[in-house]
């Protein structure tokens, strides 16, 4: 489900939520206020954390380019620097794009000056810092509310799933870092999403893991087994016969 899809289900849960309570708090006109209280911190929250505790990113450039589909796409770039004197260099080794999770930006990697930054910490060791962000995501194409709901996964650019981060976005940015920068590899770091869609990708394209000097993921799950009963655990099996066990 795509993050609109996942916008709608909140919101279901939240109004079915809110025939619970207020069926519940019918006679209590205290209960009431409280479950409005909480429903509208709920609604209004993601509008107003930026604005109550704002955090402006330190990258150097911010660059944009444009998929196949027509999403619109940011690139933030952080330049290699010379920890001592603090002055920009070019960097000689490859290229590092950081890729955010499911629910994230591009914080994720720069909590702004003052703060943890592993863009600017990688910077400061001699790299060309590149932090992606996907679509729908901080500064990226975000289209309509309404209209990404009822139409997603209908027509250029009307989806939000996984499948147009594999297809369009990642293979757009690399080619982006490359050619901007002239380098045959490039070094990817991807935190949760960020790295399943880059395990995905590969999967389709394999071919394609030339283009890496180097590939680091964090909490990227390969897969999501199901829970195993103690008969298989044992050998049993998925209900064929056990072994005998010696006397």
């Amino acid at each position: 489900m795509g993050l609109p899809g996942t916008y709608l289900l909140v919101a279901g849960i939240l109004f079915s939520l809110h025939l619970m309570f207020t069926s519940c708090c019918s006679r209590s006109k205290v209960g009431r206020w409280i479950w409005y209280v909480i429903l509208g911190w709920f609604i209004f929250c993601p509008y107003l954390a930026p604005h109550m505790y704002p955090t402006e990113t330190q990258e150097d450039q911010v660059h944009f380019f444009t998929t196949a589909d027509g999403a619109r796409i940011n690139l933030s770039r952080y330049r290699s620097t010379n920890s001592t004197l603090g002055e920009r260099k070019q960097s000689f080794t490859a290229p590092v794009i950081l890729c955010h999770g499911a629910f994230a930006n591009r914080h994720t990697y720069d909590l702004g000056a003052g703060r943890a930054s592993l863009a600017k910490y990688l910077a400061n060791k001699g790299h060309d810092v590149w932090v992606l962000e996907l679509r729908a995501h901080g500064r990226s194409t975000k289209p309509g509310w309404l209209g990404s709901v009822l139409y997603q996964g209908m027509g250029e650019g009307g989806s939000w799933s996984v499948i147009k981060y594999i297809e369009q976005d990642l293979p757009a940015a690399i080619d982006y870092v490359k050619r901007h920068t002239q380098a045959a590899k490039i070094h990817w770091v991807g935190h949760s999403m960020g790295g399943i869609i880059l395990y995905s990708w590969l999967a389709f394209h394999m071919e394609n893991a030339k283009d890496f000097a180097s590939i680091v993921t964090l909490g990227s799950s390969l897969d999501h087994p199901r829970k195993v009963s103690k008969q298989e655990a044992e050998g049993g099996g998925g209900g064929g016969k056990k072994t005998p066990k010696n006397p």
